[in-house]
């Protein structure tokens, strides 16, 4: 695929996108966090963990975390429940400071859609796979994550787990780069409709 197919398919999904940034996260909560955001791949053992300890790295960092609750889960997850991230994943992140061991994989529940504000995807099959499974009227919850890193031209965080260190350093540069991204808007939009909702 060329650098210029894969911008224009990226501007077709960011336009589908934008639209949704802007609408209130959730439903009105009286205590606890105003935001909760879960990342979603297929086994929860590599992606998602990774992307759940980078971003709630960041949220802590930021003094946002009373604020924002950061989880994971896996569409396909099932079989790997209360396992541990893979080895290489936990490895890839402690070398950049951050510690996702103690995360246990789970899969991705029904009532996730309810529960949580916003469901990222770590590629388009699981993009895919939650809005087919999302409630009518919750599909504005759906998101991808790199849609957050428009610098990387791309929609796909691939999958490690098949290969050797060198994916899992970049599935993660991928992420980390997202993750910035998600934090301006979470910031500037989600927290602040959050907060415009419940205080209606």
């Amino acid at each position: 695929m060329s650098a210029e197919d894969g911008g224009s398919r990226w501007r077709r999904w960011r336009s589908a996108w934008v639209p949704a940034c802007g609408r209130a996260a959730g439903a009105a909560r009286t205590n606890g966090p105003k935001l909760r955001i879960l990342f979603v791949c297929t086994g929860n053992i590599c992606r998602s963990p990774t992307a759940e300890g980078v971003f709630g790295a960041l949220v802590a960092a930021s003094g946002l975390g009373p604020a924002v609750e950061v989880r994971s889960a896996g569409t396909h997850g099932r079989h790997r429940a209360g396992e541990p991230p893979d080895p290489r994943a936990v490895s890839a992140a402690r070398r950049r400071g951050i510690e996702i061991g103690t995360i246990r994989a789970r899969a991705l529940k029904a009532d996730d859609f309810h529960r949580f504000d916003r469901l990222i995807a770590l590629d388009r099959y699981n993009y895919e796979t939650l809005l087919s499974r999302c409630p009518q009227k919750q599909g504005y919850k759906i998101h991808l994550l790199m849609h957050f890193a428009p610098e990387w031209n791309t929609l796909e965080v691939a999958d490690p787990y098949g290969g050797g260190a060198e994916l899992f350093e970049q599935a993660l540069d991928r992420i980390e780069a997202a993750a910035r991204g998600l934090l301006v808007v979470v910031k500037k939009e989600w927290l602040p409709a959050a907060g415009r909702e419940q205080a209606g």
